[in-house]
């Protein structure tokens, strides 16, 4: 008995060796699996895109790499959020189809099954410029104090993202003064209400740009010569008339009732364009309605409202410092007239 536990002690030791020998060195040979997500089948436009795609393993994801037909566009390490993500810029030369590919690999060098992708691309490139078109309903030179319209339209073949619009004046000795500051709009049609006085008198241009989706871009300028005589201006006049007629009459009296507001913070402190809306109403009817707009230095410019009220933008700029008064008179076919008055406070830096 002694002999045989001499021969078989040996033989248990080597077998429990081997065995954890063996457990200890399995191999992963289990392959991690990858799915691409927010791949779009179809471009049209050119720029960048964001690939992304989830990926899982049962010890642990090392990297997925992402390809376009076969070239290495990143091996990404880290997901965000769960998700491993990349960017890719798509250009017109590559019109045509094309496959997005994502690969996991794990910490022991298992490969995934390729996570496949067909992309349609065609990009049809833009060269085509906007379209800006700026009208005046001015003569030129303007010779009149007053409120002219210049209007912009902006077209493209594809569409118009954005209009810039400024407008400047130059006076007979050189100085220049903004109007309206440069400000950018996604509306393509619109109009400017500019007040002229002979404080302007010299050049005034409002220059536009329009920019389309593809970065093409369009300016156009529209130059008025303003010569007002210095002293003079134009105002609201009544008139009186007589026809044949029988029976008692009777005389209407009644004033009519305006109103003005001024949509603008008190004081004004950043250039731009202000809305000014009146109102106006009559007993029997408001024939005209109209506006003195008197700066701090003592001029005036005129404005002319629909005789059934409404709204006109005033372009408001550092030469306005100090208080404006706008005086809007409605008056009736009798000649009844009655006033409002706004104070507009201005402080520009």
């Amino acid at each position: 008995m002694k002999k045989t536990l001499r021969l078989t002690l040996p033989v248990v030791l080597l077998s429990a060796i081997l065995s954890a020998c063996s457990t200890s060195n399995q191999t992963d040979t289990i392959k991690p699996t990858v799915s691409l997500s927010n791949v779009s089948s179809t471009v049209t436009q050119p720029g960048a895109v964001t690939l992304q795609a989830t990926a899982d393993d049962n010890k642990s994801v090392k990297e997925v790499d992402f390809y376009v037909d076969n070239m290495l566009v990143q091996a990404v390490t880290t997901p965000t959020n769960g998700v491993y993500q990349t960017t890719y810029t798509w250009q017109a030369s590559q019109n045509g189809t094309h496959t997005v590919k994502a690969v996991a690999m794990d910490s022991s060098g298992n490969r995934s099954i390729d996570a496949t992708q067909q992309v349609n691309v065609n990009i049809i490139v833009d060269v085509i410029k906007p379209v800006v078109k700026i009208t005046a309903d001015a003569p030129d030179p303007i010779t009149v104090a007053g409120s002219y319209t210049l209007s912009v339209n902006a077209t493209d073949n594809v569409g118009v993202v954005a209009v810039t619009g400024k407008a400047t004046c130059t006076d007979t000795s050189g100085k220049t003064t903004t109007l309206i500051s440069p400000s950018t709009t996604t509306t393509t049609s619109f109009s400017y209400s500019i007040p002229v006085t002979a404080a302007y008198n010299g050049t005034c241009t409002l220059t536009v740009s329009a920019n389309d989706a593809a970065g093409n871009t369009d300016t156009s300028s529209k130059t008025i010569t303003i010569n007002i005589p210095t002293g003079t201006g134009t105002g609201p006049g009544t008139g009186t008339g007589t026809g044949p007629g029988t029976g008692p009459g009777t005389t209407d009296t009644q004033k009519p009732t305006v109103s003005v507001q001024v949509s603008a913070p008190n004081p004004i402190t950043v250039a731009g364009l202000y809305s000014v809306t009146v109102a106006a109403s009559d007993n029997v009817g408001v024939t005209s309605l109209t506006g003195v707009l008197t700066l701090p230095t003592g001029q005036t410019f005129n404005l002319t409202f629909d005789p059934k009220g409404g709204s006109q933008s005033i372009p408001v700029s550092a030469a306005y410092n100090g208080t404006s008064t706008l005086t809007v008179t409605a008056i009736d076919a009798t000649g009844n007239s009655a006033s409002a008055t706004q104070q507009i406070v201005v402080n520009i830096q």
